[in-house]
């Protein structure tokens, strides 16, 4: 599995601080919130909402970075910018980018989860 996706230092940061627990809970929440702000964000792109769809991208970056998956930090950072600026037609190109971010980051924490789990059993 590879993990490059996720910043490794942050996932023993939350280990250290509340173990394997929080840990777990935190990537369930994780996949929770972005499923949510990810169907948010279709529907506002679908709806040319642009100005919306930068706030709900924003929203979603807090969350992301605290679990180290810094390559979907960027793509939003990205999104974000598109949506304030005056191009927002590259919108939905960088949204899909976004979403690949999500699918990898989500594939790596859930296996992180899955390892760490087994661990301590």
């Amino acid at each position: 599995m590879n993990l490059s996706c996720i910043d490794l230092s942050h996932i023993n940061q939350i280990v250290e601080i509340g173990g394997e627990e929080l840990l777990s809970e935190l990537i369930t929440m994780f996949k929770e919130v972005t499923d949510e702000r990810l169907l948010t964000a279709q529907h506002q792109l679908d709806e040319k909402e642009y100005l919306e769809l930068g706030k709900t991208i924003h929203a979603l970056k807090s969350g992301v970075g605290n679990l180290g998956a810094f390559e979907m930090v960027q793509a939003a950072n990205q999104l974000e910018l598109t949506c304030k600026g005056d191009s927002p037609d590259k919108a939905k190109e960088e949204f899909d980018v976004l979403k690949g971010h999500y699918s990898k980051a989500l594939n790596a924490l859930t296996y992180i989860k899955n390892n760490k789990q087994s661990q301590s059993s």
